[in-house]
This record gives structure tokens, sequence and C-alpha cells, in this order.
């Protein structure tokens, strides 16, 4: 029985801009794995029942997008999303038993969240349990330019000239929420002070834009115990670099 999930891959959120208003993007459900699986190494006789902790229950989707402006860039994407979805299957051979539950689950089910002209917003969520003291919880999310096929990086969304800001925003904003005793771990805080997103990249850390705005989710563990759960951030409207997300969202307020 796999013990360990990819957790970055747990979770994934898909938001297109278009640049026209005839672009048509699709999103479409496919399937990576669903069922009741028993793990081979499962020791058991033939006149025994299968023991929950040698079964696995899966209900695992992914997104596929078509009409991108790149067909190899959006090649690429489905092609990641679908070898993400395959790194959460559980291990082991389908099994009949539906009556039985298992040990251990692993499951994602996706939200079409925001789909107009300009832009379509797709909420991923996977959740697993694979052993240990806790399953895992999280949502990723992507910003994917239509016309180009290009996945927004930090800088696409709020410009490398905002990123100081938007990094002092999240700190003071963290800082708070340690004052309200809300599950805050002050040295990881400190730690990265300054460098929530650095070179570029959002550390254990995510971008989601949703009709509310555009904010910073960051990982279990990552600035918060367990039971504090993720912490989200909202970044301000005028720290957003990009023209295309602050006209959608505009479009939505």
């Amino acid at each position: 029985m796999k013990k360990s999930t990819n957790l970055l891959s747990m979770s994934i959120a898909i938001v297109a801009f278009a640049s026209t208003a005839n672009a048509e993007v699709t999103v479409s459900s496919k399937i990576a794995q669903q069922g009741l699986f028993r793990t081979s190494d499962c020791q058991m006789s033939n006149n025994e029942v299968t023991p929950a902790e040698c079964l696995c229950r899966a209900d695992i989707r992914y997104p596929e997008i078509s009409g991108l402006g790149d067909a190899k860039l959006q090649a690429e994407i489905n092609a990641k999303y679908k070898k993400q979805a395959e790194e959460n299957k559980c291990e082991g051979e389908a099994t009949s038993a539906a009556d039985k539950e298992g040990q251990y689950s692993s499951k994602s089910s996706y939200n079409i969240i925001l789909k107009s002209a300009k832009l379509v917003a797709i909420e991923l969520n996977y959740s697993a349990y694979m052993g240990g003291a806790h399953g895992s919880d999280i949502t990723k999310e992507d910003i994917i330019d239509i016309k180009s096929g290009k996945t927004l990086s930090p800088n696409d969304v709020f410009t490398a000239k905002n990123i100081p800001s938007v990094n002092d925003g999240i700190y003071q904003a963290l800082i708070e929420k340690e004052k309200k005793e809300e599950g805050i771990l002050p040295d990881s805080v400190e730690e990265r002070k300054g460098a929530f997103i650095k070179d570029n990249i959002c550390k254990e850390c995510n971008i989601k834009l949703d009709k509310k705005g555009v904010s910073v989710v960051f990982d279990n563990y990552a600035v918060s115990s367990f039971a504090a759960g993720p912490q989200t951030i909202a970044i301000p409207d005028e720290l957003i670099g990009n023209y295309d997300i602050i006209s959608a969202l505009a479009d939505k307020k």
C-alpha cells in the first residue's frame, strides 16, 4: 500500500484568460481511477475477508482543456494534469468488493468557478489519506493565458515591481493573525519574511483567483499548524499588474 502522495499535485485549479470575445475554452472531465483497489502485498488466506488496511477507495478525476491558442502548450498542460492525477492513484489491483470501505483513499473533484468570454476558473480539490496522522487536502490553481497558452507566473500577475509590496502585505497579515492566536507559526513566518514570493515562485503557496479577487494560499504546515488549516491572504487590487485580470475582476464585481 502506498503511504504517501504528491502534495503538489493533490489539488489543482485552472484559470484561463481570453484575449478576444470569440475565444472559446472548454474543460472536460477525465477519470484517472475509480473504485476499490486491493494492495498486492496484502497478506491473507483464501477464506479470509479482505481487511480494510488492504483496501484503497479511489475517485480521481482531472480536467482536460481545449481551445488554447498554442496547441503545443495546451498538450503540455493536459499532460501535466494527467500525470499529476496518475501519481495519486491507489496502488494494487481493482476488486469487486463494492460493499467494502478501505482504510486508505484518494479523491479529486473540480468545479467551474467562473466562466465568461474572458475567463474560465476551475477549482480542483484533492484529498487523500495514505497513512500517518493526517490526510492531505490541498487546492492548487494555475492561471493560463488563452491566446498564448502560457501559465502565468507571480510576476505576470503582480509585476516584479509590486512583489516586495505583496510580500510585505503577506507578512503583516500573518502577524495580525498570530496576534489573534490563529495557529500561525511565528518562526516560519519570520524565515519567509520578504521572500514568500521570490525568484518568480510562490514558495509553499499558490496564487488563487476568483470573483472576489486575488489571494495567496499557503500549503498546510507552511506558516501554520495543521489544525489552523491553509492560510489565505487577500492581495489588494492595486497590486495586481495584469490588465486582463483587472478587467475580468471588474466584470465580476
